[in-house]
């Protein structure tokens, strides 16, 4: 599965004919954060910069990315993304592979003990 940094800017969307200057401030300094971590695409879309890995040494450390991205000046939100075809299956079938440990297990609890904490199955 495939996943992205998703970076939400703050005040910088009300800038003027400067914007364009913050922004590429902003791409710079999340590239900087990432450069040992691998091979990673920086790129701007709607408001939103996107971080994405390019390689396998990327993809490896996109947890230790997360947290240096998060440590950047300029950012109102952080979100990680996983990236999926625009059909509904496809998310479906993205959402299921990206459920957390925690929810894999609440749903195993809920199966062999139910609701009600009564043991349903061993």
């Amino acid at each position: 599965m495939k996943e992205v940094i998703l970076c939400y800017q703050g005040e910088m969307a009300l800038k003027g004919l400067n914007k364009a200057t913050f922004e590429a401030a902003l791409a710079k300094a999340l590239r900087f954060r990432v450069r040992e971590l691998g091979k990673f695409q920086v790129y701007k879309a709607q408001s939103t910069m996107y971080v994405e890995p390019r390689d396998e040494e990327a993809a490896a450390n996109f947890d230790e990315a997360f947290h240096r991205v998060s440590q950047v000046f300029g950012l109102a939100a952080l979100s990680r993304a996983a990236v999926c075809e625009k059909d509904f299956a496809a998310i479906q079938a993205t959402a299921e592979a990206t459920k957390t440990a925690e929810q894999l297990m609440a749903e195993k609890v809920a199966e062999v003990v139910g609701a009600d904490f009564k043991f349903r199955k061993l």
